[in-house]
């Protein structure tokens, strides 16, 4: 690699990220340079001549634990560098500054950061948020939920997938 070797940048990955499944080919196969490589919570490793075959095969166990990924087991979530989200409580905080929230957008907040990057339909948000609780919501009443949820910071970014639902993503 021109700029940094592979080491390198897995450490820059590591540094924002720590969930991302890596898969490395490598022509190195001594020792001190593999366990380096482990120390960074490597996915898995190839050696080149890459076998096409082993490497299809780990892309796709690579996806299925990346699907299997979801945030419930942790406390804290970091939804950019200076926004977290703390489960325990149901607290947004930017800066260690508490950024209030109605109880309705905690809800939201916390149910689209059970599975970052997943599209929940619509309607499945307003079962999850509403209907459970026997309450009536529809679409226009869960947007204007989301836009006021995007207007409490600009690092809150829920996209809409346009006729389906809404999705929201991690920053680094």
């Amino acid at each position: 690699m021109p700029i940094m070797n592979g080491i390198e940048l897995i450490k820059k990955i590591r540094g924002s990220d720590q969930n991302t499944k890596i898969i490395i080919t490598t022509s190195k196969n001594d020792i001190p340079t593999l366990l380096e490589a482990a120390e960074l919570k490597l996915f898995k490793y190839l050696l080149k001549p890459i076998n096409y075959i082993e490497l299809k095969k780990m892309v796709e166990e690579s996806i299925k634990e990346f699907n299997k990924f979801d945030t419930v087991t942790l406390d804290n979530i970091k939804l950019s560098n200076e926004l977290i989200w703390k489960r325990d409580n149901f607290e947004l905080f930017h800066k260690n500054i508490l950024i209030k929230l109605t109880p309705k957008e905690k809800k939201v907040l916390n149910f689209l950061l059970k599975k970052p990057n997943k599209v929940f339909h619509y309607n499945e948000i307003i079962y999850e948020i509403w209907e459970k609780e026997n309450e009536f919501a529809d679409r226009k009443t869960l947007k204007t939920l989301i836009a006021n949820l995007r207007k409490r910071h600009e690092s809150i970014q829920i996209d809409n997938v346009y006729g389906f639902g809404y999705k929201i993503i991690l920053s680094s």
